[in-house]
């Protein structure tokens, strides 16, 4: 693929995985251990944990996983 799109996914990915982050954040302090009695906010926290563990591994040099998929 193309530098430039890369840039703008890997971008674009930063900016969603904030706005997700925040608003788990801002439900779990909204709602607090109700939040994780409804299957949507465990699967929308799910895949925020997800979404940091890869970011983690993909930004570890020494790992040199490709993770471009």
């Amino acid at each position: 693929m193309d530098e430039v799109y890369t840039a703008a996914f890997d971008s674009l990915n930063f900016v969603f995985i904030g706005i997700f982050t925040l608003e788990a954040i801002l439900k779990i302090i909204a709602m607090g251990k109700k939040y994780f009695k409804d299957a949507w906010n465990v699967f929308d926290f799910i895949v925020v944990m997800v979404t940091f563990i890869v970011l983690i591994i993909k930004y570890i040099p020494s790992l040199q996983l490709d993770l471009s998929t």
